[in-house]
């Protein structure tokens, strides 16, 4: 696969051994030289400054993302190409996702560790298909590594998601990995028998401003989806959702404004024997866009829903396979947390 961007994990404090900061200015070096972004948390501190300025020296782009309180607490580092600064921790780890191809993370504390472990497992279960990595600095992961097998050998972790985390003490086989990579079949996804008939689809996950998101349930169906439709003749996907938002909804998109989440497969609502290869995307809507909606002859309801009440299935719905299981949780990494 082709890197454009690689988010860098690490610490914010440098460690004991020089070797940890020797790692660090490499890795930003040698992504800059190749001519990859680097996306990280936007510190200016430990580990995680060591890699942005090794990276900004070299001539390489450095985007960081930041939350508001550390922002304000100075820790932000005031010279990189780009830095976003987000309200939440789990709007920094899905806009990090999102910008990168690949995830790697060098030594480290907790905070690491659940980062890279969150990209792991978004992975697994098809949230995205990109590769993660541990740079084994000093042998700094060996345990990890070892909790790993550990858990496949127990029944916890299956061989192939084991496989699926490079652990490597060279960044240059790390990178290299990456360009070799292939994501295996995530968790529990429907194999599905080769004469099952496959819809081509494209569907809008739509957000509005209080993190609600918006599904539909179309005549002579039971269950919830987002919106969105089958491809007609020589129309792309994003054509596609265009169109049909506009048609089910009454809402003009701009193309421009949708966000590719990627493309995904799943059994398909109310039809036996058929799956969904659907191409998906993202828009957020304003409070006062989102209530002029209209559903037109196709649509029989709409229902506004936090994406965690909607899996959880206190919002009371059945909802569709593809959105229960793929396009539900991405709209839910871009929810703002509730208090």
């Amino acid at each position: 696969m082709g890197i454009r961007a690689v988010a860098v994990y690490c610490g914010s404090s440098s460690g004991d051994d020089t070797r940890y900061a020797q790692a660090a200015t490499e890795v930003g070096t040698t992504l800059a030289r190749r001519g990859i972004t680097v996306v990280y948390g936007g510190g200016s501190v430990g580990l995680m400054r060591r890699v942005a300025d090794a990276a900004l020296a070299a001539g390489g782009r450095v985007h960081g993302v930041i939350t508001r309180n550390l922002a304000d607490r100075e820790i932000a580092h005031p010279g990189l190409t780009e830095l976003e600064v987000v309200d939440t921790m789990a709007q920094r780890k899905a806009r990090m996702s999102e910008l990168s191809d690949a995830f790697v993370a060098l030594p480290g504390g907790s905070g690491t560790l659940e980062e890279i472990a969150e990209q792991w497992t978004w992975g697994q279960i098809g949230l995205h298909h990109k590769p993660v990595a541990l740079l084994n600095v000093n042998g700094y992961y060996d345990d990890l590594a070892a909790f790993f097998a550990r858990a496949a050998t127990d029944g916890f972790i299956r061989p192939q998601y084991v496989r699926m985390v490079t652990v490597s003490p060279s960044f240059a086989e790390v990178l290299d990995a990456f360009e070799r990579y292939h994501a295996p079949t995530e968790k529990w996804a429907r194999s599905g028998d080769a004469r099952d008939m496959v819809l081509r689809i494209a569907a809008l996950v739509l957000n509005d401003s209080h993190g609600r998101t918006l599904l539909v349930r179309k005549r002579g169906t039971t269950g919830f989806m987002q919106c969105g439709g089958k491809l007609e003749a020589d129309e792309t996907p994003r054509q596609a959702v265009v169109r049909e938002v506009h048609e089910e909804l009454g809402l003009r998109i701009d193309p421009e404004r949708l966000e590719h989440l990627g493309r995904f497969h799943a059994a398909a609502l109310n039809e036996a024997d058929t799956h969904v290869d659907a191409d998906a995307y993202y828009l957020s809507i304003d409070e006062q866009t989102a209530s002029q909606l209209r559903a037109d002859h196709e649509i029989e309801e709409l229902v506004w829903a936090f994406p965690e009440d909607l899996i959880s299935g206190a919002a009371g719905v059945e909802v569709a396979p593809l959105s229960l299981e793929t396009l539900l949780p991405l709209a839910q990494a871009r929810t703002p947390e509730r208090r």
